[in-house]
């Protein structure tokens, strides 16, 4: 039994010593992760060096990027907002990323006006793969108009069917 205990507390120990304990050791792990499409995993990589390093963006941004590929659109709303309201230079790409969670999460509205604002502030950037968000922006503008419209219409039916419902008598 001691010997079995001593050899928990030696593994234990060793597992400690070879974890990173500085940021840009977990960040490093985390691209690696990260470029093999380990998302979850470089999620806890980033995770963990953003609990070091609160102010780093490069993290938020790679963290955001790891939550929406996993499809984690409640973690990654909040870090693109972060990213969109307060880096939008370093990373103009993230206000498109934040609309596009927004559609994902039926807020059609706020989604539409994102979007709009990406294509305004990336107006007079000559990139050509923000040429390509931008035109994707555009359709993406066409698609929100749409599904409120198609939200508006359902409310108004469904209000419909609970008034005539609720007028009807069981006799």
């Amino acid at each position: 039994m001691k010997n079995l205990f001593f050899f928990l507390f030696l593994f234990s120990y060793l597992i400690s010593k070879a974890q990173p304990k500085n940021s840009s050791s977990l960040i490093a792990n985390g691209d690696k992760y990260y470029q093999s499409a380990s998302y979850f995993v470089a999620a806890f990589q980033y995770q963990r060096a953003a609990q070091l390093d609160t102010t780093n963006t490069y993290v938020k941004a790679q963290l955001a990027e790891c939550y929406r590929n996993l499809q984690d659109y409640d973690n990654a709303e909040p870090l693109y907002f972060q990213l969109a309201t307060k880096n939008t230079a370093s990373y103009p790409i993230a206000r498109f990323w934040y609309a596009s969670i927004l559609k994902d999460n039926g807020e059609f509205m706020s989604a539409r006006e994102q979007f709009e604002q990406f294509r305004s502030e990336t107006e007079t950037n000559p990139d050509f793969e923000l040429e390509l968000y931008k035109e994707k922006a555009l359709q993406e503008i066409i698609d929100c108009k749409h599904l409120e419209e198609k939200a508006k219409k359902e409310i108004c039916y469904y209000s419909t069917c609970i008034c005539v419902c609720s007028q009807q008598r069981v006799v």
